[in-house]
């Protein structure tokens, strides 16, 4: 879902696609963007009757992201920075 911003990312800072996610994720604690998979099992997830108690809250999947201050990482879409 990101390639496009990572490509932007990555023609600002003159590396590749690869190194765009790498940097963009440094300061995630689980170091890595999440996979299409991951992201639908939390979808999934709020489909099933699992989550049948589940009200009221969002399901933060971002590795973690949210526990980390991540306003140090620059993100460029469309010539903007971010």
């Amino acid at each position: 879902m990101a390639d496009r911003s990572m490509d932007a990312m990555g023609a600002n800072k003159g590396v590749s696609r690869d190194d765009a996610y790498a940097l963009a994720t440094t300061q995630v604690p689980l170091r890595r963007p999440a996979t299409a998979q991951e992201l639908a099992d939390c979808c999934l997830f709020l489909a099933s009757h699992e989550s049948r108690y589940v009200s009221g809250t969002s399901l933060v999947a971002d590795g973690g992201g949210f526990a980390v201050e991540l306003t140090s990482t620059e993100f460029t879409m469309g010539g903007q920075s971010y």
